[in-house]
């Protein structure tokens, strides 16, 4: 388009298929399963099996026999808009990835098709608004139970191709008091700080040394010393249609949450972590605090939620070949004594 707001809109698909193969490992040449009898009366036993690799690094293999092919199309939708503040044009992602995907499974003996799904990503407001969703498609019918039956849904009484299952929709917000100042006062509208990170339950702030210092010693109000805090709001639904065609619409998350450090010096971080309140159970959430000290070659930090009856501290080297090395000491409400050290 050459005149007006909209100048176009791209749409991209990128195609993937793959195919996966996995044998039955409880029967035949592998047989990976080992079986006992537990006691359940005083003459009465029963069987029972189990891998012997459950609980191994790799966990234990799949059961059954499986080979499948795999489909699924990644859509990503841009535009291109004028922006009549400096005469060009500018690109705006309308969906990062919306994807709509599945298989065929041809070692299985019925319901072969997988439920359809489509799952995609957006963003608004330069980022602080995410808002996710993603629904599945069935091509079978279902019973009064709501299990599976091996018809097509297009065979049933006025069914049509595919049969809508569920959907869900995820709306998250994430904005910063940096953020909150600069949108009142009207800057910071390129770079509003969005990506700086802040890194919460103990460890210091994603700054770096020579800025920690700038900002400590030019902080000179309240806002100036909560500039990394955040404030978030957290709202998902579930959408699911039963047999009898009612919908059901369901809450799963309302909460608002707060989080963020106070650097307090070069080497001292404060810390607030999940202080906030659900607004679906109606109650406050557990919060967590803590500090870390910078030891030059060490940093010792502290998280306490005092709720749960959870702390930790730990002694751990930074910026080094050796910062794998970390002493924790754990205590929680099922503890007796402490962890470590």
């Amino acid at each position: 388009l050459k005149k007006g707001w909209l100048r176009g809109i791209r749409h991209t698909v990128k195609p993937s298929i793959s195919m996966n193969w996995s044998p039955d490992y409880t029967s035949g040449r592998f047989d990976y399963e080992e079986s006992y009898f537990e006691q359940v009366a005083v003459d009465s036993f029963v069987e029972r099996t189990y891998s012997p690799f459950a609980n191994s690094l790799y966990r234990a293999p799949t059961g059954r026999r499986r080979m499948a092919l795999s489909y699924s199309l990644n859509n990503i939708y841009e535009a291109k808009f004028f922006s009549k503040k400096d005469s060009t044009t500018k690109k705006l992602k309308l969906f990062d990835n919306f994807i709509v995907g599945g298989n065929y499974n041809f070692a299985a003996d019925s319901l072969n098709w997988s439920d359809i799904s489509a799952r995609g990503v957006t963003r608004f407001f330069k980022g602080i608004t995410t808002l996710q969703f993603a629904a599945n498609w069935s091509p079978y019918a279902i019973d009064k139970n709501r299990r599976k039956i091996n018809t097509f849904h297009l065979n049933t009484a006025g069914g049509a191709l595919l049969r809508f299952d569920r959907a869900n929709l995820r709306i998250s917000t994430s904005l910063s008091v940096k953020q909150i100042r600069d949108l009142f006062s009207g800057e910071g509208e390129e770079d509003s700080g969005f990506n700086q990170g802040t890194r919460i339950g103990g460890e210091t702030a994603d700054l770096d040394e020579d800025r920690t210092i700038e900002r400590v010693q030019d902080y000179e109000s309240l806002g100036d010393w909560l500039r990394q805090f955040r404030i978030s709001h957290n709202y998902a639904i579930d959408y699911q249609q039963q047999f009898d065609g009612s919908d059901t619409l369901l809450v799963r998350t309302h909460n608002i949450n707060i989080q963020g450090s106070i650097q307090l010096s070069q080497n001292w971080n404060l810390s607030v972590g999940n202080f906030g309140y659900d607004f679906k159970n109606k109650g406050f959430s557990y919060p967590s605090f803590g500090f870390a000290r910078d030891l030059h070659c060490w940093r010792l930090s502290f998280s306490w939620q005092p709720t749960r009856n959870v702390y930790t501290l730990t002694l751990g080297v930074i910026d080094t070949p050796l910062d794998f090395i970390k002493l924790p000491s754990i205590r929680n409400q099922a503890d007796g004594q402490f962890q470590g050290f």
